[in-house]
């Protein structure tokens, strides 16, 4: 069942009116909807070589397969971080493809188990909320060597995400080892802190425990009204790969291909699938297909690329950033001439001269730039270093 958040949402768009480096700025949210297929699935777990650590798949890859089966949305989940973000919106703009972002991070909880699940922007602010906590992870989770976000964190940086819990997640796995009451437990934590944002992901991709995780996310949609996804946790483009792909997480871990006790966390069932594929996989649970193009409907982030935003530098009251920006300069040069010409002899006076002009020739292109603010930012935390030796 799929709660009120979907509610009068806008059909799937494909905006690609300006996907230029020059003040870029796309919508995803209005086109036709006659002008678009009919989609009956879409991709919300794609790993790319931004991963880092298990895919093999390029971002124009991935938009080039879900081009060539006619898909009209695809998500990009990279491992920990948002880096492949900028390049994979721009390149399925462009090629009239609707872009979800979001990301697999790890997430700890209150009594200090870490678990896996999926973060997803609805909106800009989405973004926001999930770039903050991803950069908190790096900075204050690395406890364990890997970047956690912090439950607590979550109470005031989860407005506009989606989440999606997985067969790895901790919850799924306690319902897989008997504890089913503590993982529901779990779940209706999730619930409460993220009302109408919590999913469960199911896939067929041959690893074991499947179905039986696939039977407990089902029953708990019907007695927790938690909708169920489908996904097929895409690492890389055909079936074919597989084995490049294994070469590729040996040499992120460590191990050699004939090692009989390395772990072996992927099958060759983790490919970029078709929708038609798909619609074969999950032929007798048509809803899990049909929630991921609900889902994707909610998804609607909205980037302005090719501009410079950089903090408010304060300035003293009266004075504007550039009036400022040129007032320091010259004042910072004029320290520097009294050590460095004797302006009381003909030739320090043109010395003087000489480096005043160059200082107004730059002066003038850094404002005309509209950089003022990045070059006092940097003077601050320079001056900042001196005075702390």
């Amino acid at each position: 069942m799929i709660p009120d958040l979907f509610a009068n949402i806008e059909d799937i768009a494909s905006d690609t009116s300006d996907t230029s480096d020059q003040a870029e700025s796309a919508t995803v949210q209005d086109a036709e909807e006659a002008s678009l297929p009919q989609p009956s699935f879409v991709h919300l777990n794609v790993h790319s070589e931004f991963s880092l650590v298990d895919s093999t798949l390029t971002i124009k890859q991935i938009v080039k397969k879900a081009k060539a089966d006619g898909q009209v949305a695809i998500a990009l989940t990279d491992a920990h971080n948002l880096c492949g973000m900028v390049q994979f919106y721009k390149t399925a703009l462009a090629e009239g493809i609707k872009p979800i972002i979001g990301a697999d991070v790890m997430l700890q909880d209150a009594q200090g188990n870490s678990y896996p699940v999926t973060f997803y922007c609805q909106s800009y602010d989405g973004y926001q909320h999930l770039s903050y906590l991803m950069s908190r992870a790096y900075t204050d989770g690395q406890a364990t060597g890997t970047p956690c976000i912090a439950w607590s964190w979550l109470e005031a940086h989860h407005a506009d995400l989606l989440v999606v819990l997985g067969m790895t997640s901790l919850p799924a796995q306690l319902a897989l080892a008997g504890s089913v009451s503590k993982a529901e437990e779990m779940l209706k934590a999730w619930t409460r802190q993220m009302p109408n944002a919590v999913f469960l992901s199911i896939a067929r991709t041959g690893k074991p425990q499947q179905e039986a995780w696939i039977a407990q996310a089902v029953a708990w949609s019907g007695e927790m009204q938690v909708p169920v996804i489908a996904i097929n946790e895409v690492r890389f483009a055909q079936e074919e790969d597989f084995d490049a792909h294994e070469v590729r997480v040996c040499i992120r871990e460590g191990y050699v291909l004939d090692d009989a006790s390395r772990p072996k966390r992927y099958t060759p069932e983790q490919y970029l699938r078709t929708q038609a594929e798909m619609q074969d996989l999950f032929a007798d649970m048509p809803i899990v297909l049909a929630n991921t193009v609900n889902f994707t409907r909610a998804c609607n982030i909205r980037l302005t690329l090719g501009q410079s935003f950089l903090p408010d530098f304060p300035v003293p009251a009266g004075m504007t950033i550039d009036s400022f920006f040129q007032y320091t300069s010259r004042e910072g040069l004029a320290e520097r001439l009294a050590m460095l010409v004797d302006e009381s002899r003909p030739e320090g006076r043109a010395k003087a001269d000489e480096y005043r002009e160059r200082l107004e020739i730059e002066l003038n292109t850094i404002i005309d730039m509209k950089f003022p603010g990045y070059f006092l930012i940097v003077a601050d935390f320079i001056q900042w270093a001196k005075d702390q030796g």
